[in-house]
């Protein structure tokens, strides 16, 4: 008679728990505060405090509905940015892979965007990058899923981890 209940009991728990590849729609991902969202921006990309005309025309684009990825991919696509990575096309990919993957760029990933960059500019390329990599600019991916006891991983290309939320 024990036997059996522990079977039912441990088949109920087995069955109860969520599939590990069940996946889930990503929580809404908006900034407590724009301006600081802004700012945390300019001090990341551009080493520098974001002037007061920047950060009225930014804080009201993403409060009138512009995407985060289109937002930040102007900033990134600026001249500024542009000449703080060497003002040549290879250094400003370089630098884009640098600061947002925290890797440089393998030598087909380089050619790829360098065959682009005579037919879109600076702030497409980074846009269609950011778009790419979400998670490394700060926004949740929505390729993530829930484990058995309710933690959300990402199925990363090298290993899963943890989100924090």
């Amino acid at each position: 008679m024990w036997r059996f209940a522990i079977l039912c009991l441990g088949l109920m728990l087995f069955l109860a728990a969520p599939a590990s590849a069940q996946y889930y729609a990503p929580p809404p991902y908006e900034p407590q505060d724009p301006g600081a969202l802004v700012n945390g921006w300019y001090h990341r990309f551009l080493g520098r405090d974001v002037d007061p005309s920047g950060l009225q025309t930014w804080t009201d684009a993403l409060r009138q509905g512009q995407t985060q990825d289109a937002v930040l991919g102007t900033i990134l696509g600026s001249q500024e940015y542009y000449d703080r990575a060497g003002g040549t096309e290879q250094g400003f990919m370089q630098s884009l892979y640098k600061d947002l993957l925290g890797r440089y760029p393998s030598q087909g990933e380089l050619n790829y965007w360098l065959d682009r960059m005579p037919y879109e500019t600076n702030q497409g390329i980074a846009s269609a990058l950011l778009r790419r990599y979400p998670e490394s600019w700060g926004a949740p991916s929505p390729r993530y899923y829930r484990g058995a006891w309710g933690t959300l991983y990402y199925p990363g290309p090298r290993l899963r981890y943890r989100l924090g939320f």
